[in-house]
């Protein structure tokens, strides 16, 4: 499940900033008027999260390939899938 979510976190994180992209840096599109300037609270929260939707994906994709070889017991393991997949979503 870590390895599914993390993949889909990291898919939404590259098309959000392939959206973005289209109004940043002069490009094809204008920004939308809810974003503001590229300053603004907004926008500067819609790249940290954009950021942020790659980096967990990609930690949630590491920890599926770790957690099986780490010393944990089968609880323990499943519990931190669980939060790091709750983490990932929320």
């Amino acid at each position: 499940m870590n390895r599914t979510v993390g993949w889909i976190s990291l898919v939404v994180g590259v098309a959000t900033g392939l959206v973005m992209g289209l109004w940043s840096f002069d490009g094809p599109m204008t920004t939308p008027a809810w974003l503001g300037d590229y300053g603004d609270t907004a926008r500067r929260l819609a790249r940290l999260g954009h950021i942020a939707f790659i980096g967990l994906g990609l930690i949630n994709i590491l920890i599926a390939q770790e957690l099986p070889h780490s010393g944990l017991g089968t609880r323990a393991r499943r519990i931190a899938s669980r939060h790091m997949n709750f983490g990932n979503i929320a």
